[in-house]
């Protein structure tokens, strides 16, 4: 893996990988004047190796291969395969010298990379001066590759802050994957939304130990003509309304009311069943979870509360989360293939047909090293700086985000790249 190969000329870059790779499959043994260490390379299986075993076997009926002619083609066939193509003549005989024999074969098989660890990322965290990766490509089982996108699960009244973490229902229900409250074991209640009405929130003991707050009940807004301009109920930092030349309008100074210390979102009708299914390792079940967020935060909200009434929804940040989690491999043209990543400054090169990409997040990639720039692979090694997303790993809420993470914290450069419709936490 850290012997890289020298870059063949312009136009024919992976001549030299290819060559490697034919004297290997050949001789067991490649020249050290394809890699940037000058060392040779060596395997115990070739095709030397296979022919020398056949001729003991042969010899048992009284012939031997003489000698034999060969050729390997080795190409990329896919995003997760290679292929060769393996054009042999054999020579045998028998031991009297009677008789002679010519036999052509061509031998075509497609080889799946999976499993294999990838020798970009091993060399460039070595150079990162980290522990080294070792990376193994492993692509998504579905036949057909899902969408990154964020999707909006529901949108809401008003809010503030944000949060991601699995549902929790006050009352006791009979959905599939959403504990009741009571349920919920006191260790993990911090990473729990709670879903409800506003009065059975904040009538449930404890309620502040949740980490964030679904309100399921309506709330008037004020905005609506013929609306009754009335205190708002029901609801963290309610607003009080007043009529002026016939429009509702917020009484500034009000300040009645409870406030939250946790992330909250009013979705009238709320069904937590709507939301997707996740999976919690800390507790080895599945639960439905969701990205609560708001445009604005808690703090902006204290000082000034018409601002709750902003931009705010419920997401689905599944995919994306499983993606970077499982450590898989996607298509991308502008990343490197797999016979590219062998290549030394692997990440400069990209391949329209057949270029990879994956997320580096977990412990093996913590600290400031890899903090500091996107965790997409071709992005984190040319030291591409990244914005921190909302409800990925590392960031599923303002303090986790903010704060040194045993796995790190998720970042890409771009947001709008992916067409997640991904929220970036500045």
């Amino acid at each position: 893996m850290e012997n890289a190969v020298v870059p063949g000329e312009e136009g024919d870059e992976l001549a030299n990988v290819k060559s490697a790779l034919k004297e290997l499959f050949l001789s067991g043994r490649a020249s050290g004047d394809y890699f940037v260490s000058s060392r040779e390379a060596v395997q115990e299986s070739s095709l030397d190796s296979w022919l020398s075993s056949l001729n003991d076997t042969l010899s048992s009926v009284g012939l031997y291969i003489s000698r034999y002619e060969a050729d390997v083609d080795v190409r990329q066939s896919a995003v997760d395969k290679v292929e060769y193509e393996l054009n042999l003549r054999l020579f045998i005989k028998d031991v009297a010298g009677a008789a002679s024999l010519e036999k052509d074969y061509v031998i075509r098989r497609n080889i799946s990379v999976s499993g294999l660890v990838d020798p970009a990322i091993y060399r460039e965290s070595v150079r990162l001066g980290a522990s080294p990766i070792y990376r193994r490509f492993y692509f998504n089982p579905s036949s057909s590759e899902p969408s990154l996108s964020v999707s909006t699960i529901s949108r809401g009244l008003e809010g503030a802050g944000w949060v991601y973490g699995p549902l929790a229902t006050v009352a006791s229900n009979d959905l599939l994957a959403v504990p009741s409250a009571e349920e919920v074991p006191l260790r993990e209640r911090p990473f729990y939304i709670l879903v409800g009405t506003f009065d059975e929130i904040t009538s449930f003991p404890g309620y502040e130990n949740f980490g964030g707050y679904v309100i399921t009940n309506s709330v008037p807004q004020g905005r609506e003509p013929g609306e009754d301009c009335r205190t708002q109920e029901n609801t963290f930092y309610p607003l009080a309304f007043e009529e002026r030349s016939g429009v509702c309008q917020v009484v500034e100074d009000y300040s009645g009311g409870l406030e939250a210390q946790k992330p909250f979102i009013v979705v009238p009708d709320f069904d937590p069943a709507s939301a997707p299914e996740c999976y919690v390792p800390s507790e080895g079940v599945k639960r439905r979870c969701a990205l609560l967020s708001s445009s604005v935060s808690l703090e902006n909200v204290r000082a000034k509360r018409e601002m709750k009434q902003g931009e705010v929804a419920l997401y689905d940040v599944e995919n994306p989360r499983d993606f970077a989690l499982c450590g898989y491999y996607r298509y991308t043209p502008l990343g490197p293939s797999f016979l590219q990543r062998m290549l030394n400054n692997s990440f400069s090169y990209a391949d329209v047909q057949f270029g990879l990409e994956t997320f580096l997040i977990g412990n093996y990639a913590a600290g400031e090293e890899f903090d500091l720039y996107s965790r997409l692979d071709r992005e984190l090694f040319s030291r591409t700086p990244g914005k921190k997303i909302r409800g990925l790993p590392g960031c599923k809420n303002a303090e986790q985000c903010n704060e040194d993470s045993p796995i790190g914290v998720f970042t890409v450069s771009d947001p709008s790249a992916f067409g997640w419709g991904a929220i970036a936490e500045e």
